[in-house]
């Protein structure tokens, strides 16, 4: 009996504590097995008797809490609830348009960083986002996977204080793919990269969920004592070709914001903050008003995208004869619709109204968007993406919530 107590440790007092508080709690874990068993399949079984006693009126239900089991998921489980906002905002600053040598030496000349101008930028637009965040209730950010976008999203969902799988990571608002853009003055890289998928060399041999965890990594080291999550890269997205036109570039905005309106099939529940590049900033304007010739797309400059009745009048961009005033404030933007890049600009405009309007319906493309709003169908839109929506009062339709220049984004119709 000794060598028995000292092998299995009986004279422990931590053993004995154990054993006791076993002991007390198994009558109340006993009884509440036995009412989960006994009053789910017949809860009018039992009950408590009425003021009058037994027989005295009908019986008082009693229904016995439900540890496990269906009832409780049952009660937390709610309908999907589609996006009825989305604000798509281009990202901060970039160090290759404060340093041009930048890119002459990096060894990842498309994948510039942000500047110390946009890091400081971004933190502006990411505090005015969290001090609207009771009036614009972002659910969701879904991020190009570019370095520059990650680092504006990090600190807007730093300020959102977003919970874990709320940061997402989109192939498809990626930058537009035009060597020109991406590799453009390094022959030495194009040649290395040419003819090869983008998720090959992007950064450098590694795969997206490995770069994420070695961004996130660098971005707490570097102070991000606030970020409390991590991207999260989304699956079955499809991922740009390189090379890339710009009509296809737009044409594969146009597909995904139609996708993220949607609600995603179902994986975007709330509203939604897109950090992505200047020409999706201005396919998000032309998806809406189609004889919109955007101008101008500051860096954090966003468009915001609502969903309402049809028979709701959107802001009204200034006409082409406005624009045309020589006043100073429409001065500076005229060389930007002669194809010049100017400041804040990520690619070239397109320069007439039937050019801006092949780029938003290339490949079939809709120009008006509309999603159904009954949050319980479980479907988004219907796979015809050139079906348009009638102008019938009371249909839900989405439509832009902001006027020319209000948000940083400038543009005109004719």
């Amino acid at each position: 009996r000794e060598h028995f107590n000292l092998k299995m440790g009986w004279g422990c007092p931590q053993f004995v504590t154990s054993a006791l508080a076993f002991i007390f709690d198994l009558p109340h874990f006993l009884s509440s097995c036995w009412l989960w068993f006994h009053g789910r399949g017949n809860p009018t079984k039992y009950h408590r008797l009425t003021e009058n006693g037994e027989g005295a009126g009908a019986p008082t239900v009693y229904k016995p809490p439900l540890p496990l089991g269906r009832g409780v998921l049952e009660a937390k489980w709610k309908p999907p609830v589609q996006p009825k906002a989305v604000i798509v905002m281009r990202h901060g600053h970039r160090q290759d348009e404060d340093d041009e040598s930048w890119s002459d030496t990096a060894p990842r000349p498309w994948d510039p960083p942000l500047s110390l101008r946009g890091r400081k930028g971004v933190q502006e637009a990411a505090a005015a986002l969290a001090q609207q965040q009771s009036k614009l209730q972002i659910d969701y950010v879904v991020t190009s996977p570019f370095l520059r976008c990650l680092q504006t999203s990090t600190e807007i969902v730093a300020a959102l204080k977003l919970p874990t799988g709320r940061w997402l990571v989109d192939w498809a608002m990626g930058e537009m793919c035009d060597p020109r853009l991406l590799v453009g003055g390094r022959p030495d890289v194009a040649s290395r990269v040419e003819g090869q998928p983008i998720a090959t060399w992007m950064w450098g041999g590694m795969n997206m969920q490995d770069a994420l965890f070695h961004f996130t990594s660098l971005a707490r080291m570097a102070g991000g004592a606030g970020l409390c999550t991590e991207p999260v890269a989304m699956q079955g997205r499809p991922m740009p070709p390189y090379p890339e036109t710009p009509e296809q570039a737009v044409a594969r905005y146009t597909a995904e914001l139609d996708w993220i309106m949607g609600g995603g099939n179902g994986a975007l529940q709330g509203n939604v903050l897109v950090v992505t590049h200047g020409e999706a900033v201005r396919t998000a304007v032309t998806m809406q008003q189609p004889d919109a010739v955007v101008y101008e797309v500051n860096h954090c400059a966003y468009a915001l995208l609502r969903k309402g009745s049809a028979s709701a009048a959107a802001p009204q961009p200034p006409s082409q004869q406005q624009f045309e005033d020589p006043s100073p404030q429409h001065q500076d933007a005229v060389p930007l619709l002669q194809g010049q890049q100017g400041p804040g600009l990520s690619a070239p405009l397109t320069t007439s109204k039937q050019q801006q309007q092949q780029q938003v319906v290339a490949e079939g493309g809709s120009v008006v968007i509309s999603v159904d709003d009954v949050p319980c169908s479980g479907e988004a839109k219907g796979a015809d993406a050139s079906a348009t929506v009638g102008p019938s009062k009371g249909v839900p339709v989405w439509s832009l919530a902001c006027s020319s220049g209000e948000t940083g984004v400038s543009w005109f119709s004719s």
